[in-house]
C-alpha cells in the first residue's frame, strides 16, 4: 500500500518538475512514461519475489490476486512503453494518466484490504 502511494506521488510530481525545467511536452510524457515503464517490472520482481511468493507458499495469500494484478501490470507496462516509444499513443498525457489511475486503484484496493483485515480481526 505504501509503495503505491509513494509511487503515485512521485509519478504525479515528475511531469510538473519536467515542465518546470521547460522541457517540451512530448519529452515530458516520454520521460514520465519511460520511468513508469521501468518501475512496474522492477516493482513486480522485488515485491513479488520478496513478499508475495513466500506468502503464497505459506498459504497466506489468496490465489486470485496475482491472476488479476499481473495481467493488469503487464497491460499498464505495455501502454507506458508504447507511449514512451511513440507507438500508438504518440507521447500523450492520456496514456500516462492510465498508469496514474491504475496506481490510484492499487493503493485504494490495498487500503481496502487492510481495512477488511482489521474489520475481520475485530470480530
Amino acid at each position: 500500500m505504501i509503495e503505491f502511494s509513494f509511487a503515485l506521488i512521485v509519478f504525479s510530481i515528475l511531469p510538473i518538475v519536467l515542465f518546470n525545467f521547460e522541457f517540451i511536452e512530448s519529452t515530458v510524457w516520454t520521460v514520465s512514461s519511460a520511468t513508469m515503464a521501468i518501475f512496474i517490472p522492477c516493482h513486480m520482481l522485488v515485491v513479488g519475489g520478496k513478499f508475495i511468493m513466500p506468502a503464497v507458499r505459506r498459504g497466506e495469500f489468496g490465489g486470485t490476486g496475482p491472476l488479476i494484478i499481473v495481467p493488469l501490470f503487464c497491460v499498464i507496462f505495455a501502454i507506458q512503453a508504447t507511449n514512451a516509444l511513440g507507438y500508438g499513443f504518440d507521447h500523450s498525457f492520456a496514456a500516462y494518466f492510465l498508469g496514474l489511475a491504475s496506481f490510484i486503484l492499487m493503493a485504494f484496493s490495498n487500503f481496502m484490504a487492510l481495512l477488511i483485515q482489521f474489520w475481520i480481526s475485530d470480530k
